[in-house]
């Protein structure tokens, strides 16, 4: 079965990765939680942080204590033992 899209055509190929795509994105968002509080993007704002161990998720109250004490989550976030606090 092919769509007609924007004067383009979907192949059912096509149709079925963009299905399998919104039902990891359906996962995605379920398990997405702030790395300090916990929260779900169901409750709050989540912001994208990505790293080399992967994606992790900040909501923008806890986005000031990656700024300035990163080394409270030493133990949630890797990687932030080798950042520095911002300094006023």
């Amino acid at each position: 079965m092919t769509h007609v899209i924007r004067g383009g055509r979907i192949s059912w190929y096509d149709e079925a990765r963009i299905r399998e795509r919104g039902l990891i994105m359906a996962i995605e968002s379920q398990l997405a939680r702030c790395v300090n509080c916990e929260r779900t993007v169901d409750e709050v704002p989540l912001l994208n942080l990505t790293q080399r161990h992967g994606v992790a998720y900040i909501c923008p109250q806890c986005l000031p204590i990656l700024i300035h004490k990163p080394q409270q989550l030493q133990n949630k976030l890797p990687g932030t033992e080798a950042l520095q606090p911002h300094e006023h």
